[in-house]
């Protein structure tokens, strides 16, 4: 979400059967001095895929365990789901 900053999925570790202990988060930090600017918990294990969407202003994540979660602010984004 705009030239200034990236984000990253960060693995939780498993149980023996392969289920997530936790959730996993998505960290966002600012490029110009690498110090992290939030943590977004994300549900269902780890986020293993990020995309952002620039024209709706949304960021679309891929959990471990196969689900897709959308994340939008309601006042900045456009057409939220």
């Amino acid at each position: 979400p705009g030239d200034h900053l990236f984000l990253t999925g960060v693995s939780v570790r498993k149980n023996k059967d392969g289920t997530p202990v936790g959730p996993g988060t998505v960290k966002v930090y600012d490029k110009s001095t690498l110090e992290e600017v939030r943590e977004l918990s994300i549900p269902h294990g780890s986020a293993v895929a990020l995309q952002w969407h620039p024209k709706i202003n949304q960021l679309f994540v891929g959990a471990q365990m196969g689900q897709v979660h959308v994340l939008y602010d309601t006042k900045q984004s456009e057409h939220g789901i």
